[in-house]
């Protein structure tokens, strides 16, 4: 082929064709060839320095903090209330994997009831979306999170994602035409408390004389409970969660009494 045949072009180049294919020309016009943004809003010529930024978030990540904000309160609505509509969201538009959820220890058991009356299954994990998200591909499920804020959409992300949760917050407000403070309170969170005991060693939880036999008058009592070490210090973390207000309060200082007592 000729070298005069041999055109390497650049943006907006315009090349013709001329004598039958015999001859190649580069026309001194230019066609538009700026970058373009395509979003929701617009189609349009944008600025070099955006497109380079916009690369940039895209090599190096960037943080999306979403915030529900009740319109009746102007109060930040706390996540266990986003995830726990949502799993019943995604069960009736038939989105939801196994009829089942994930979410951790940490999740008030308020949501658990909830969820066992429209028959889906609660899966908890130890806290961290990592483990969240290990529960979710051994069970097949493919929505779970935790009250810290991550919620993980798998079907759309393996982590944690703010922009989809927001995108399935609208989405749930536009199908069922209401305000966030209407769609995100489907109950009430059953009362709880939180206990540290500064404790003189840290003897295995299942060696503490007396615990399981009080923890099991709790559990028939309709409590929840939740006993761990700190990783940092010398203290027991205790939890007891339940309806009733004056029994949890009661039986935390009981719980309390007993590991100062033993340990």
């Amino acid at each position: 082929m000729p070298e005069e045949n041999v055109v390497v072009p650049d943006n907006g180049m315009i090349i013709e064709i001329q004598d039958n294919g015999n001859k190649i020309v580069v026309l001194k016009e230019k066609a538009p060839s700026d970058p373009m943004m395509i979003d929701g809003f617009s189609v349009g010529d944008v600025q070099d320095v955006v497109i380079r930024d916009r690369q940039m978030l895209a090599q190096d990540g960037m943080f999306v903090v979403i915030g529900t904000i009740d319109s009746k309160t102007g109060k930040l609505k706390k996540s266990p209330d986003v995830i726990s509509r949502g799993f019943v969201y995604l069960k009736q538009e038939k989105m939801l994997t196994n009829n089942g959820c994930v979410a951790t220890v940490m999740s008030n058991k308020a949501l658990e009831d909830y969820l066992n009356d429209y028959g889906i299954e609660l899966f908890r994990t130890d806290v961290g979306d990592k483990y969240v998200l290990e529960k979710m591909k051994e069970t097949g499920i493919n929505f779970g999170g935790e009250q810290s804020g991550h919620v993980i959409f798998a079907d759309a992300a393996k982590t944690g994602d703010g922009m989809a949760t927001a995108l399935q917050v609208l989405a749930m407000m536009i199908r069922s035409g209401k305000k966030a403070s209407q769609v995100l309170n489907p109950f009430e969170l059953y009362p709880q408390i939180l206990q540290n005991v500064t404790v003189s060693q840290k003897l295995p939880i299942e060696q503490i004389d007396g615990l399981e036999e009080l923890l099991n008058k709790f559990r028939s009592l309709g409590l929840r409970d939740l006993i761990r070490y700190s990783g940092t210090e010398n203290k027991l973390r205790l939890l007891l969660e339940g309806k009733d207000k004056e029994l949890v309060k009661q039986s935390m200082h009981e719980l309390a009494s007993l590991i100062k007592k033993e340990l």
